[in-house]
């Protein structure tokens, strides 16, 4: 089963802001539920810059956390800190038509020990 996001607005629209929903855990939580992931193939967690902290939407999340990669992706992330919170915005980068899959580029840390993903 393959999972996706596509945008339904139309017509086209530039810098649609969302927020990446999810659990943060630390780096030992964050290997125990790597196993778990690895086995079934998915894997939802944003690692975060400058913290031994990841922020995963393997149990709670919604729509951003399908976004697949892509080195030509028309999404990025923005990391803030709001009263003491982490939070992940996801806007696109350029414009995007209705039914348009939306990408993010996963970056290179991703990749180690992982085969890259069809959406190269």
């Amino acid at each position: 089963m393959e999972f996706n996001a596509r945008t339904d607005l139309n017509p086209i629209f530039l810098h649609i802001p969302t927020e990446y929903v999810g659990e943060i855990f630390d780096g030992e939580q964050m290997a125990a539920l790597g196993t778990l992931q690895n086995y079934a193939g998915l894997n939802y967690a944003f690692g975060l810059t400058g913290e031994n902290l990841s922020l995963d939407s393997w149990f709670i999340g919604n729509e951003t956390r399908y976004l697949n990669h892509s080195r030509e992706a028309n999404c990025s992330a923005t990391v803030f800190r709001i009263d003491g919170d982490l939070r992940i915005v996801l806007q696109t980068d350029e414009p995007v038509k209705a039914g348009e899959e939306l990408y993010l580029n996963y970056g290179e840390k991703y990749w180690q020990g992982r085969e890259p993903g069809e959406a190269d």
